[in-house]
């Protein structure tokens, strides 16, 4: 019979009697070195150019697929593949080259060690997969779930399961090193959806809704990359209505300043006009005109007083002639009356004398005798 060899390894298994005085040739070659180096050797390859498929040179002879360590070198910039026997055996992966490199089998996904990372791969039986990666600082990679303790976390850091940290990270990049949605409970918004210019985020109770402003009649709205701009597009509105208690007054206690234009109406309390003759014409005051005559008993029959400018004369309704029943007529001194109105009162004035109030509506009051060369 002849040597045989184990089935992972390739390890000879000489058969008694057949290496009668030669044994030593294959239990040095074909045992020994090849134990040595399933434990403590390493294979070196470039990976620059092409992926790197360790030699498999037969059972008893040395290759690169039994050795304990593989260590990939070279700048290839891209990942590369080392790609080993699809049978159960475990490898310390040293990436010295620039790019990540996956361990794997022929037909298989494999696991990917990161460039610059030390770790401990195996084939689990269908598959390599990572026990522990490693840089010069620290652990990188933790797969399943547990607590890392005691240790350096560099590089990128990646977890297959719940990676719980007894300390704290720092120099982490939020944008290429981190992923998922930031909930709320840890300073986040919960939203997914990238913001449109004018964006804002406006809580509803239970998280946040993701909205922009709309525009209202007479209002418009600009949303800009980091702002909004709102403005009016009316000319301004009209007050129709004030309350207000008398007197006004500011906060401080001061009547506030208040400036009105326009004319106010007499409905209003105003007179309805910009001048004088207007707003008494408005007012129903006539001056310049005949006041309608008074009724009254005289000498001869119902007496009338004409009012013209600042002048006033006293005539008969009944004739122009004569101011009593026997008498001539008496002219009096235009020049000496004076016509002044006194609220909405004409008050005539003789030598300046208040002698007669005439009211709006032509009520004629007395109110004092007039003395003009005699009595009258």
């Amino acid at each position: 019979m002849t040597t045989a060899y184990t089935s992972l390894l390739g390890f000879a298994l000489p058969v008694e009697g057949e290496l009668d005085g030669t044994w030593g040739t294959t239990v040095n070659n074909s045992i020994t070195e090849l134990v040595e180096d399933s434990i403590a050797a390493t294979a070196t390859q470039s990976v620059a150019s092409t992926d790197w498929t360790l030699t498999t040179t037969g059972s008893g002879a040395v290759n690169q697929a039994r050795c304990a360590i593989l260590v990939p070198t070279g700048s290839p910039g891209v990942t590369r593949n080392i790609i080993a026997p699809s049978t159960s055996k475990a490898y310390v992966v040293d990436n010295q080259s620039n790019a990540a490199v996956v361990v794997k089998g022929s037909a298989t996904t494999g696991t990917t060690i990161a460039a610059g990372a030390k770790a401990l791969v195996a084939w689990t039986g269908t598959d390599f997969v990572t026990i522990s990666t490693s840089t010069a600082d620290g652990v990188t990679s933790v797969s399943g779930t547990g607590t890392v303790q005691g240790l350096t976390l560099s590089g990128t850091v990646t977890s297959t399961g719940s990676l719980t940290l007894g300390g704290s990270l720092s120099a982490v990049d939020l944008t290429s090193q981190v992923t998922g949605t930031l909930p709320i409970a840890n300073g986040g918004t919960g939203l997914t959806s990238t913001p449109v210019n004018g964006a804002l985020d406006i809580g509803n109770g239970t998280g946040f809704t993701r909205t922009t402003l709309t525009a209202g009649s007479g209002v418009t709205i600009t949303n800009l990359a980091g702002g909004i701009t709102i403005a009016a597009t009316g000319s301004g509105g009209t007050v129709t209505s004030v309350t207000a208690s008398s007197p006004l007054a500011s906060s401080g206690g001061t009547t506030p300043n208040i400036s009105f234009t326009g004319i106010l109406a007499v409905a209003n309390g105003g007179t309805g006009a910009s001048d004088a003759a207007t707003a008494r014409t408005n007012l129903g005051v006539a001056i310049g005109t005949d006041v309608p005559s008074p009724t009254g008993t005289g000498a001869s029959g119902t007496w009338g007083i004409n009012i013209s400018g600042n002048a006033a004369t006293a005539t008969s309704a009944t004739t122009a002639t004569t101011a009593t029943t026997a008498g001539a007529a008496t002219t009096l001194a235009t020049t000496n009356f004076t016509v002044a109105q006194s609220g909405s009162n004409l008050v005539v004035s003789y030598n300046g004398t208040p002698i007669l109030s005439i009211s709006s509506t032509g009520v004629l009051t007395a109110l004092s005798d007039i003395t003009a060369n005699g009595t009258v």
